[in-house]
């Protein structure tokens, strides 16, 4: 039983960690379109959307840390599990 909670938890965590590493990605690809690409054809609509993706996937890591894996630990907690 303290395995499966252990496992639940960390698909909380790597799928913060995915969305934090996809968040830089897609900022440093939209810095560096916005840089180096200003006179490739399609470089603006491109470059605004890299800056969505990585404000999406951004705003995604505060919610898993602070809303999801609260939700987790303090459902854990009911049952006497202490995550720390």
């Amino acid at each position: 039983m303290e395995v499966e909670r252990m496992i639940e938890r960390n698909k909380i965590v790597q799928s913060n960690i995915f969305s934090a590493v996809l968040s830089c990605l897609c900022l440093n690809s939209a810095v560096s379109m916005a840089t180096l690409g200003q006179n490739l054809i399609g470089a603006r609509p491109l470059t605004k959307a890299f800056f969505a993706a990585a404000i999406m996937f951004g705003l995604r890591v505060p919610y898993g840390v602070f809303v999801t894996l609260r939700k987790l630990d303090e459902y854990n907690e009911r049952f006497g599990v202490s995550s720390r």
